[in-house]
């Protein structure tokens, strides 16, 4: 969803608060989580915040707009589902799901791929604007120490989080690149 979740999330700034600019790449924010990205663009933009609540309503309706208009767009990665049902499975793991985006965003696109989450801890930029907090939170909720932790990402801010947390990754974007 990358590709398509970067368009919404400009066309959802740009309708409520006006034709900003954005940094040339999403790394470039110091806090790369839908929250914090917002935050930062009013902040390059000479804008006082004054929420999230209107961007963040607009970003999920053009989310669900594009899922409902380009299915295609939005896939499981290979074998995702397939892993997520057995990791549930197995009494000795405990699973949550920590990301930088909205809550209502991120459950769109696992809903749209139909994997279940219903029943796990979730933490996302509703829960902060600090990528590595989000990942705290949800460790936390489960009862695991940092390095009993192995968190799966695609994205380089997820490499990096991971080894301030001093935990592992998996990193999906490897596994697509080595697939292909």
């Amino acid at each position: 969803s990358y590709n398509f979740d970067g368009e919404c999330f400009r066309r959802a700034v740009r309708d409520t608060i006006g034709d900003v600019s954005f940094r040339s790449d999403w790394g470039e924010y110091p806090q790369v989580t839908d929250e914090g990205i917002l935050q930062e663009v009013y902040s390059d933009n000479a804008l006082k915040f004054t929420g999230s609540g209107e961007v963040r309503a607009k970003f999920g309706q053009f989310v669900v707009e594009h899922l409902s208009c380009e299915p295609s767009s939005c896939v499981e990665v290979p074998g995702a589902r397939v892993l997520m049902k057995l990791l549930q499975k197995d009494p000795n793991l405990h699973v949550g799901i920590a990301t930088g985006g909205w809550r209502h965003t991120a459950s769109a696109k696992l809903d749209h791929v139909k994997i279940e989450y219903e029943d796990l801890p979730f933490f996302s930029s509703d829960d902060g604007i600090n990528r590595i907090d989000i990942m705290e939170l949800c460790r936390e909720s489960m009862g695991c120490s940092p390095s009993e932790t192995i968190y799966v990402g695609d994205g380089k801010w997820d490499m990096h989080a991971t080894k301030t947390l001093g935990s592992e990754l998996i990193n999906l974007y490897l596994i697509q690149c080595l697939e292909t």
